[in-house]
């Protein structure tokens, strides 16, 4: 907002301000009126509505016609008059947010502001995205129909060959479209699918973004087809790069609102969404700086990758 601009709407605000000078704006919506006229519609003295005119008319709100020795008076800012009088007639309710909501509303917005710097990323460390790909690719499905959910700008899609993505930042998406990605707006929480959409999907470092784990998982599985799997990836808290993470995440544009989780605690949110047959792999061993090596299970690696299936015969 341009700080001239909000000076000169501040002063058109306080001038409307007035419950006579707003019943005065209402009127002279209606048609125009001199101040007898206004004087017969509302109870108040010819004085008194000459000096909420007044004010209204400096505020370039209404202006007037001299007709002989009458005044009379007419909205010389009709949209801005009728769309407040509008707003304030139809009412509003309202609005309540959980920590969760504003939380990831955050995200978004930091994510939107600064995509380009976020991609960048993925060039400044291409080992590490490397190691991270290799470990996502070593439990991805080889065939099916996949989406990856909260896509973000689509190097991981693009890399996997992954063709649809779910995410909630437009310029985010933006970019992943560049990429060749079909990218459709909305959250892991409320996907816009249909059940049994899906072959296989994959969430990259999401669960740490995400107001409620428990309906995303919920929601994966609900997207995906009997016998699919859903692939997670993540920073595991546990480990010495998640307690990184977590002592830097204040100075972080993007992890600042960051829940992060362990290995553990996924697995319990994906098996009470009902997945099944868990397999796991890690990668970002501490100590190693490139030639990462990925290893079976949890619990040494940074990056943690849980392969989950979905049998509804098991529900």
């Amino acid at each position: 907002m341009d700080i001239n601009n909000s000076i000169e709407w501040t002063e058109l605000l306080k001038a409307i301000a007035h419950p006579t000078r707003l019943q005065i704006v209402a009127e002279l919506l209606k048609g125009t009126k001199c101040v007898t006229d206004i004087q017969e519609i509302l109870p108040a003295s010819q004085a008194n509505i000459s000096q909420h005119l007044t004010v209204l008319r400096h505020a370039g709100i209404v202006n007037f016609v001299q007709d002989g020795a009458q005044r009379c008076y007419f909205i010389s800012r009709p949209r801005f008059a009728s769309s407040v009088i509008t707003l304030l007639e139809e009412g509003e309710p309202l609005v309540q947010k959980t920590r969760e909501d504003v939380r990831r509303e955050k995200s978004v917005g930091a994510f939107d502001e600064y995509a380009a710097d976020y991609d960048a990323w993925f060039d400044e460390h291409h080992d590490l995205f490397q190691a991270e790909l290799a470990a996502v690719r070593s439990l991805l499905p080889t065939c099916g129909k996949g989406v990856e959910i909260g896509v973000g700008t689509g190097r991981f899609a693009a890399s996997l060959g992954i063709a649809v993505g779910v995410e909630p930042s437009p310029q985010m998406a933006e970019i992943a479209r560049l990429r060749g990605i079909e990218v459709v707006e909305g959250v892991a929480e409320a996907l816009p699918f249909d059940n049994g959409s899906f072959d296989f999907a994959l969430m990259v470092t999401l669960d740490c973004f995400l107001s409620d784990v428990a309906k995303a998982f919920h929601e994966a599985f609900r997207i995906l087809k009997t016998d699919g799997v859903l692939i997670v990836g993540l920073i595991d808290r546990e480990s010495a790069l998640g307690h990184q993470y977590a002592e830097r995440k204040e100075r972080s544009r993007f992890y600042r609102g960051a829940a992060f989780h362990s290995a553990g605690e996924l697995e319990t949110y994906l098996k009470q969404a009902g997945f099944s047959g868990f397999t796991c792999r890690q990668t970002l061993l501490p100590g190693e700086t490139r030639n990462f090596t990925i290893l079976d299970g949890h619990g040494s690696g940074g990056f943690v990758v849980i392969r989950a299936g979905k049998d509804e015969e098991e529900q």
